[in-house]
């Protein structure tokens, strides 16, 4: 752990148990390194982001977009890889001459082709 992650680390621990000593702990290690005024205020904006991110205070605007991005693609990720398995399982069944599983294979290969379509047609 480097000495600014130490630094965090207790700033963090001081704003979410609201102790005195922690604060004077992270004060003493600030000196102890020799901390700049940038320095400290990066790790400040860490914790800021931190603190965000786990709940704790509000969260900005560019934040909230960035994690909705994020989770529509894992969740688009999710959904096209559950139907590709669909997909190999009934065209596996449909190599065994059974016209329901073969309709649904055609099916579920249109599915993944219009999802492709819309990921990579942007």
């Amino acid at each position: 752990m480097t000495s600014t992650e130490a630094y965090e680390n207790l700033v963090i621990r001081a704003v979410l148990t609201n102790n005195n000593d922690k604060w004077a702990e992270a004060h003493a290690l600030s000196c102890v390194y020799g901390f700049s005024a940038d320095q400290i205020e990066a790790c400040h904006a860490n914790v800021e982001r931190w603190l965000r991110l786990h709940g704790v205070t509000k969260i900005s605007d560019s934040e909230k977009i960035a994690i909705v991005r994020i989770q529509a693609s894992v969740r688009r990720w999710l959904v096209r890889r559950v139907l590709k398995q669909q997909y190999d399982m009934y065209s596996r069944l449909a190599k065994l001459d059974s016209p329901d599983h073969s309709k649904r294979a055609v099916s579920l290969q249109r599915t993944l082709a219009c999802a492709w379509d819309q990921i990579h047609g942007r």
